[in-house]
């Protein structure tokens, strides 16, 4: 992996704009109702795909367009030879499917010219890449100084970075090439049983540029892209648009139901009037069908990209975290889905934005983990993992000396009984000491009873995200036999990733509370008076794993911004990098996360970085700036507000 923040600055200010534009538009759609429809809409199709496809097979050849199935990739190449027979020239608009069985490649290897009309695949085409950036923006990760040296170097001479400038060139290149072409290929965003008909969405009109003039025009598509009707199709073409671009609708949306066709003298018959005489459609399996019966979620998928939009590993790697399946995290998984499973399975993070901004709610993490078990069991441990798995069984804990034990402020707390039990975490006890000492003091000045388990396990969550689920059974049964021997009645929890487990996968007939919201109940009660005796500006990071943790984002600024001379701001979504194990096992990627998140808090002006997770706050503290959990940032105030001799110490933040 090469971890380059720097080569995708350009794609992630690109994304950061279509994220505006989707917030502005947003009250365009019903979102929520168009968002539940299409989830039917889809689980419905890949729940009948084969009755699906035995329909419009036979109202598709009734209207005149032909239908060829392939079930590789290489049957795939073969058809798409084989329809373009002896012609030396090939039009093609953007296709997913046709970049997914390496159409261009196949073609170009025959000596057979390949002309992209779309400009984003142009100049990609020109630069020599192979790998788009972005389902709908394939040069989401250049800048217009990058397209302009591309663009040079094709032309052979100087061409300035000047947006409309530069379209024009292309423009003008490949409307010479539409105008000579008799074979086009294009991909299909929906094929329509009912109606026989297939759809084709596009924004530059290039698709239109290309039926009127070619003879033949070959459409590839995925199984998975076929639907009921018409009705259904425009559902997804409006969320796909949306979530894609952040337009509530593309500016062309073609719908073809045959070759062009006309009867006007003597009601004759005669193809190719003004259009091809021709439309073939090939549908690609290609692993497909595996996908189905292992984990057909995935198919579900409409490939507007949204959840690269939102990806803090897609961010910083690009196309690296991407398969042949597709990119991101789906795009891994559905490659792991169909038999191919390798380390990019283990990039993600499992901030789970993937599944929060997908049109039809995906849950690509769930999968990811899945098919890290399957890769640990049938391939093998990274060796990081390993060692943390082995710890872990050994010792119960994900640190050698991660014990709440040498914790000197909660010594005299362990194993007594109280109503609220802290549930200090592997990391708390062993690398963040700073933030539970700030608890259990904001605790004590509150008057708040509290107690902790001296042989407290581990929650369970690195077995969980590292692929090792049949160990978590056993730390899960531990720690429920403690907390309910204690008579707790409350457990709260500093540790974001603790918190969320327990939520997901505990049984425990107890209130789980993250340390942050007993903090504000605490300040909001008055049990707790903080003040700041200088302007002080925060930056709040949320972290991934932080059950409402927007609603507790909220409620840090609303409560935190009351306290004189202290301003909060939230960040922007993102992750710090340090879950899902890719702390442990991918540093230089964890790293790079955290340094673009310290990064965005200088520019707010931030005086101080604080969050509500440990793992957050070590990772991104080695970064060169101050970061505070929010007990801590608290517990400062509050002393400074006491005038405690203690007042001007600091309280490290790890």
């Amino acid at each position: 992996m090469n971890v380059d923040t720097e080569r995708y600055r350009a794609l992630r200010n690109t994304f950061s704009n279509v994220r505006e534009r989707q917030m502005e538009n947003a009250s365009l759609l019903d979102l929520e109702a168009e968002r539940e429809r299409l989830k039917c809409i889809r689980e419905r199709v890949i729940e009948h795909l084969d009755e699906l496809w035995e329909r419009a097979t036979q109202r598709l050849e009734k209207n005149g367009i032909r239908v060829r199935f392939a079930s590789t990739r290489e049957q795939a190449q073969q058809m798409v030879l084989e329809e373009v027979g002896d012609e030396r020239l090939v039009v093609k608009s953007k296709s997913n499917v046709s970049r997914e069985v390496g159409v261009g490649d196949v073609l170009s290897g025959r000596g057979i010219e390949v002309v992209e009309t779309d400009l984003g695949d142009r100049i990609l085409q020109l630069s020599g890449e192979s790998t788009a950036t972005h389902p709908t923006g394939p040069v989401a990760h250049m800048d217009r100084h990058d397209v302009a040296r591309v663009l040079s170097e094709h032309l052979g001479y100087e061409v300035e970075p000047e947006p409309e400038g530069m379209t024009m060139l292309v423009r003008e290149e490949v409307l010479d090439a539409v105008g000579r072409a008799r074979v086009g290929i294009t991909g299909a965003n929906a094929v329509c049983a009912s109606e026989g008909c297939i759809v084709i969405l596009h924004n530059e009109a290039n698709v239109m540029q290309l039926m009127a003039h070619v003879d033949k025009h070959i459409v590839l598509t995925g199984m998975e892209k076929v639907y009921e009707c018409l009705e259904d199709a425009m559902c997804m073409a409006r969320l796909q648009t949306f979530y894609a671009t952040g337009s509530p609708m593309p500016s062309y949306v073609d719908v073809i139901s045959g070759p062009s066709k006309t009867a006007d003298i003597e009601k004759r018959l005669f193809y190719g009037m003004y259009g091809p005489r021709e439309v073939v459609l090939i549908v690609v399996d290609n692993g497909r069908s595996s996908i189905a019966r292992r984990a057909p979620e995935l198919l579900e998928c409409v490939g507007c990209g949204s959840c690269l939009l939102h990806c803090s590993v897609y961010g910083v790697v690009g196309e690296q975290f991407s398969s042949c399946r597709g990119m991101g995290g789906i795009g891994v998984a559905k490659a792991g889905a169909a038999g191919h499973m390798d380390e990019r399975l283990f990039y993600c993070t499992t901030c789970e934005r993937c599944e929060e901004h997908c049109p039809v709610s995906i849950g690509t993490c769930g999968h990811l983990l899945q098919l890290r078990s399957d890769f640990v069991r049938s391939v093998g441990e990274l060796l990081p993992h390993h060692r943390i798995h082995e710890r872990i069984l050994s010792e119960g804990r994900a640190f050698f000396d991660a014990s709440p034990s040498r914790i000197p402020s909660l010594r005299g707390h362990l194993d007594i009984e109280a109503s609220t039990l802290l549930f200090v975490g592997c990391l708390s006890s062993a690398r963040r000491q700073s933030g539970i000492e700030a608890l259990s003091a904001l605790l004590e000045r509150a008057g708040v009873p509290f107690c902790a388990l001296s042989d407290e396990r581990c929650c369970g969550s690195p077995m969980l995200k590292m692929g090792y689920p049949h160990a978590f059974e056993q730390l899960a049964s531990e720690n429920i036999r403690m907390i309910e021997r204690s008579g707790a009645k409350r457990v709260v929890f500093p540790c974001a990733g603790c918190e969320k487990t327990f939520k997901d996968h505990y049984t425990l007939d107890v209130e789980l509370l993250s340390a942050s919201e007993l903090v504000l109940d605490l300040v909001e009660q008055g049990m707790l008076k903080p003040s700041s005796p200088a302007p002080l500006k925060v930056a709040y990071h949320t972290p991934c794993h932080l059950r409402e943790g927007e609603g507790i984002a909220r409620r840090i600024e609303e409560v935190l911004s009351r306290i004189p001379n202290v301003e909060v701001h939230i960040m922007e979504e993102g992750c710090c990098g340090a879950g899902g194990g890719v702390r442990s096992a991918l540093p230089e990627l964890a790293g790079a996360m955290a340094s673009l998140r310290v990064e965005q808090a200088r520019r707010m002006g931030a005086d101080v970085l604080v969050s509500s997770c440990p793992f957050c706050e070590l990772n991104m503290g080695e970064r060169g700036m101050e970061v505070l959990d929010i007990a801590e940032l608290v517990e400062r105030l509050t002393r400074d507000a006491s005038g405690d001799a203690r007042a001007q110490d600091h309280v490290p933040s790890g």
